[in-house]
């Protein structure tokens, strides 16, 4: 994070450090790994607010991505599955075609 820092991107320390620094309506852009967004929504979601956007480009399933939108509609918080071919190992790996 520091070095980052230096080359002029804003860190943070927690989820609630992250949220705070974001302009409202916050944009979160999710880049993890699949098995891990409905436990990384859990403790997210809580801490955005009606009109916030969840972006996941990691490579969900579909349907899990549908009942994730559903779910957080009800916040009145939007969900976009924009899954990036690859998902986070596709710098390394290589990207799915």
């Amino acid at each position: 994070m520091k070095q980052l820092s230096s080359e002029g991107s804003i860190g943070s320390s927690s989820l609630d450090d992250f949220v705070k620094k974001l302009s409202k309506p916050r944009a979160v852009w999710l880049m993890v790994p699949a098995g891990v967004v409905d436990a990384t929504l859990h403790d997210l979601a809580p801490k955005l607010e009606s009109g916030d956007i969840i972006i996941d480009g990691g490579n969900s399933y579909y349907i899990d991505d549908i009942r994730r939108a559903r779910e957080l509609s009800v916040k009145g918080i939007h969900y976009v599955d924009v899954g990036t071919s690859g998902g986070v190992w596709g710098l390394e790996r290589g990207y799915c075609r």
